[in-house]
């Protein structure tokens, strides 16, 4: 399956760095889903979850609000906070 290199990015630094196949991030008209190859997009975000999965492992965060940088080659996430959800 393709994939996509995912970041999540804060002050404090990089909080995952990685290849997913698939993000779903905490818009603030609702939820967006992102695979490879998403057309290019700036999106705000609001606060809450984001998903992501490799393989067969979805992983999850809790961050604050933020803004999306998303292209067909990336996804990068730029918040002031975010923590892994166990």
């Amino acid at each position: 399956m393709s994939t996509v290199p995912l970041e999540v990015l804060t002050p404090e630094g990089t909080v995952v760095s990685g290849d997913v196949e698939f993000v779903v991030l905490p818009g603030v008209d609702g939820e967006l889903g992102v695979l490879p190859g998403h057309m290019p997009l700036l999106a705000p975000l609001a606060a809450g979850r984001v998903r992501y999965i490799t393989g067969d492992q979805e992983s999850r965060l809790v961050t604050t609000p933020g803004l999306a940088d998303i292209t067909p080659h990336h996804v990068r996430i730029f918040t002031t906070s975010a923590r892994r959800e166990y």
